[in-house]
């Protein structure tokens, strides 16, 4: 039998890959200005469902500072390889202001899977 944790990782990871699909064909990143804030705090949301069962098979404690820890070294490793790569999709000027609300938007997203978890039990 598949743990809840992991079928919940699985819906969550499915529906994100999906929407971002559909972003991707429509063109949302590009057309919608406040689309890549909702998909950065559904990525902070799916860190954390990725992050419990990960956590879990490891042995580590689940606390919510290492949920949270998780979240920042993801959107900081995503904000990073969108710099390297050059898909920021902003100019330069506003580089800055864009990461800080992208990381804010992953917190934002690992906070409400926690809440929700927390529901859960």
């Amino acid at each position: 039998m598949i743990s809840p944790d992991i079928q919940r990782a699985f819906f969550v990871s499915a529906g994100v890959m999906i929407l971002d699909y559909i972003a991707r064909a429509m063109s949302w990143y590009w057309t919608v200005p406040w689309f890549d804030t909702i998909m950065h705090t559904l990525g902070g949301f799916l860190v954390v469902m990725l992050a419990v069962p990960f956590l879990k098979r490891v042995g580590m404690t689940l606390s919510v500072q290492t949920l949270v820890l998780s979240v920042i070294i993801v959107g900081v490793g995503w904000e990073v390889f969108e710099l390297l790569n050059n898909i920021t999709g902003v100019p330069p000027e506003q580089y800055w202001s864009d990461t800080i609300v992208d990381l804010i938007a992953d917190l934002l997203g690992g906070l409400l899977a926690i809440a929700y978890l927390k529901t859960q039990r």
